[in-house]
């Protein structure tokens, strides 16, 4: 249906919060969409969305590039836990 509508947002009430990858599908197939979930009767909420982002990263040497590698892991893998 999000797709026949173009819709920009979907809306959909769950008995529990989904995982992860419960959205991955749709999420890449139609990467400007954002899926609001709403779980626990109406008390909790919510937001998956996949959105590509640029970080300036001024000027470049090979001890900077490595840094940037490190913390670039490091954050994702924050982000994971």
């Amino acid at each position: 249906m999000a797709e026949k509508t173009h819709a920009d947002v979907i809306i959909v009430a769950r008995e529990g919060a989904a995982s992860d990858d419960d959205y991955d599908e749709i999420l890449h197939r139609h990467s400007h969409l954002k899926v609001i979930e709403i779980f626990d009767d109406g008390r909790h909420a919510l937001l998956h969305e996949l959105r590509r982002h640029r970080i300036p990263l001024g000027e470049m040497s090979p001890p900077r590039l490595v840094d940037v590698i490190r913390n670039s892991v490091g954050s994702v893998a924050r982000a994971h836990s």
